[in-house]
């Protein structure tokens, strides 16, 4: 029978991070807290590492690096830990379902990169990855989008928390080379999630010419006036920042108004806004905003 592995004392010195984990941030609250139930506690529950094959006499964490931060803070230099026998993709493995049914849940991109890391480093299939971690190959096959969907620098910036995985989970739906002006602004800004959703429909439907009128636009005041996203997209698509606009934004105090204020720009344009061209006939979708009508040129 195999015995459990016994805990034991460890220089933190020692550890090697981030060796095995999926997350990307680390909540300085949580630790903050973490820490302030450690010093009323202890240490309640040891760490999971496994030995470095690289380095004698040092350790690779598999979980519990939020603890090890939070001892940090106290000041602390020991940690307790349990050193487990494991294999490279033993150790990918444990260290996210571990995460995933205790602790602070990771986020939907964390995971994403984790799953897209392990195919790539141990061959596994979409398949053999859901039976792993007993969930619909349908949840692998979604996460595995949105790893493949987000630019690399964007991806760093969630790593630079300049913006959040929430975030990135609507901007992923812009292509990866309009990505990086989306990502400033919101980081700029201070964007809410309901903001950003507004913000990439609006880069989405507006033509190539258009997109860097969308983001050059006084954001913030739109998502103040704009709540719903939707409302949001349509203004951006048809209100132009003037003064006009600034003075109006005023008077906004619902939905209805907001909705409304909406129409009365698409009442006055002249010009429809949008066109797009049918990739397999070559024809012309024409989209006349202020008489609401689709028209094949």
């Amino acid at each position: 029978m195999r015995s459990e592995p016994l805990a034991t004392n460890i220089e933190i010195s020692e550890l090697e991070l981030g060796a095995f984990s999926p997350r990307m941030n680390f909540d300085v609250n949580y630790v903050s807290k973490l820490a302030e139930d450690i010093q009323a506690e202890g240490q309640l529950k040891p760490i999971m590492i496994r030995a470095n094959p690289a380095h004698p006499n040092k350790y690779q964490v598999i979980d519990g690096e939020h603890r090890i931060r939070a001892l940090q803070k106290l000041g602390q230099s020991l940690v307790r830990a349990e050193i487990h026998a494991l294999s490279d993709e033993e150790a990918y493995y444990r260290a996210m379902r571990i995460n995933q049914l205790h602790g602070k849940s990771l986020e939907e991109l964390e995971e994403a990169c984790h799953i897209a890391k392990m195919i790539t480093l141990f061959g596994l299939t979409q398949s053999q990855m859901a039976e792993r971690f007993n969930r619909p190959q349908k949840w692998i096959s979604e996460r595995l989008a949105l790893a493949e969907k987000l630019a690399p620098q964007t991806q760093k910036e969630i790593i630079r928390r300049r913006i959040k995985t929430s975030h990135a989970v609507e901007i992923a739906e812009l292509p990866k080379d309009q990505q990086e002006k989306v990502v400033e602004k919101v980081a700029e800004t201070n964007l809410s999630v309901m903001a950003t959703r507004g913000l990439v429909h609006a880069v989405k439907e507006a033509p190539p010419e258009q997109k860097q009128q969308i983001i050059d636009k006084p954001l913030k005041l739109y998502a103040q006036t704009f709540k719903d996203p939707r409302h949001m997209t349509k203004a951006l698509l048809t209100i132009k920042s003037d003064d006009d606009f600034f003075a109006k934004t005023k008077e906004i105090k619902t939905e209805q108004q907001a909705e409304e204020l909406i129409d009365e720009a698409l009442e006055k344009r002249a010009e429809p806004f949008q066109t797009e061209t049918c990739p397999g006939c070559g024809k012309h979708l024409r989209i006349d905003w202020v008489k609401r009508e689709l028209s094949w040129g």
